[in-house]
């Protein structure tokens, strides 16, 4: 956050006294004759107007508490300094909404109360949204509502959210393997454990990048990790450290290596780094997920202006002082850092009307993506915007995002 500075200053009157002298006071010299144009002031330059509101009206952002969720919190923070308390309402839930979903309709019962506030954007739908959101269309429908990672059932979700965006689980792993192409693999190492290849989304995911490494020409290797629920984080973690020298040993320095688990991301960041393999993504692609504890960077207590640009340098830094430069990638940001800044971007553009009332203009939200990114990263990096699909049809404005990547 910007830092706000106090300056004292000491001021100091000096006051002069000087006797009156008896004598009558020197005879001044005539003033010279000057034009009119010189002795007439020029006339004070006009006040500034004050500054234009952004929008008429009020957006309300709820989010988690910053211990629920610090990459959602921050960007709320970040756009009541923007655009002032006049102009942006934040508000919390509760850390247990789960247990208490009256004070989610509560909630959301008083922002519908206040005439003013034109869109509301919940920067996490967990469970219990639903509900606070039909109660404000009990009470209004002149409200604009987007959510972010919703996790209700997505038809219901669609049927009462104007604008639902989350990052794309699934395209990531195709987006991956071709990363990795890009950055020289050859092969590609996917570890899992088995409780994850369970889960469906996973699954498919593996079976997906699979799949592009056949299409691209890379070996595609189904590697087994310790699943940390069994064994203890530090035994896990051994296995990855003992684990990637052999099989760069068998296949070679071009190997990718990709791991579902968070848990492993740091040794596996540390082991590619000392022999000189690829790694294209993290689990949660964004820079300050495994970079800092594998590379020893302080990431507390920094202003979040910057915060990505900076963190990019040092990421580059740090490889670049083993050779390593073009063998890590990332997303450039939190993708729900992005999402919630966009999605409040958006809802001022409709709220001007510079956007269609029903449906999402895709293309529009695409560039308040991009614009974001470029605002906290200092690059240019495209973002790509792909519908939900369900059996009895497609939710065009249920978005799943995918953010290029960047190469340390």
């Amino acid at each position: 956050m910007n830092r706000i500075v106090t300056l004292l200053l000491a001021l100091c009157l000096v006051f002069t006294l000087a006797a009156c002298a008896q004598s009558a006071p020197p005879e001044l010299p005539p003033a010279p004759e000057q034009e009119a144009s010189e002795i007439i002031p020029e006339p004070a330059p006009e006040p500034e107007a004050p500054p234009e509101k952004p929008f008429p009206g009020k957006i309300a952002i709820i989010t988690p508490t910053i211990t629920g969720n610090m990459h959602e919190y921050i960007p709320a923070i970040e756009l009541v300094e923007k655009y002032g308390k006049d102009k942006v309402v934040h508000r919390t839930w509760p850390d247990n909404f789960m247990a208490e979903p009256a004070k989610m309709v509560n909630m959301m019962e008083g922002i519908a109360a206040d005439p003013d506030i034109k869109a509301v954007i919940v920067t996490d739908a967990v469970p219990g949204t639903i509900a606070a959101v039909n109660k404000l269309r009990e009470m209004r429908d002149d409200v604009f509502v987007a959510g972010i990672l919703p996790q209700e059932d997505p038809p219901d979700v669609a049927s009462c959210l104007d604008l639902i965006m989350m990052p794309d689980e699934l395209l990531m792993g195709p987006a991956i393997a071709e990363q990795a192409k890009s950055m020289g693999a050859e092969v590609f190492v996917h570890y899992s454990i088995p409780r994850h290849m369970a889960q469906p989304l996973l699954s498919a995911r593996r079976d997906l990048i699979r799949e592009k490494c056949a299409e691209l020409g890379m070996e595609f290797v189904d590697a087994t990790a310790i699943d940390s629920a069994y064994v203890d984080v530090p035994g896990a973690q051994q296995f990855i450290l003992d684990d990637v020298p052999k099989l760069v040993k068998a296949y070679g320095k071009n190997t990718a290596f990709f791991a579902n688990h968070c848990n492993i991301q740091l040794p596996l960041i540390f082991s590619i780094l000392k022999e000189g393999a690829i790694y294209p993504s993290a689990c949660c692609p964004y820079p300050d997920h495994g970079y800092p504890d594998a590379l020893n960077i302080d990431i507390y207590g920094r202003d979040y202006a910057g915060y990505y640009a900076g963190l990019r340098a040092e990421i580059s830094s740090k490889v670049s002082e083993k050779d390593m430069g073009g063998r890590f990638a990332s997303w450039p940001m939190h993708p729900t850092m992005v999402e919630a800044a966009a999605c409040t971007e958006y809802a001022i553009k409709w709220i001007n009307g510079e956007v269609p009332k029903k449906g999402i203009d895709t293309k529009t939200l695409i560039e308040c993506c991009e614009e974001y990114i470029t605002e906290q990263t200092g690059q240019q990096v495209n973002v790509s915007l792909t519908s939900y699909d369900e059996d009895d049809g497609t939710f065009d404005h249920f978005l799943f995002m995918l953010e290029d990547y960047i190469v340390f």
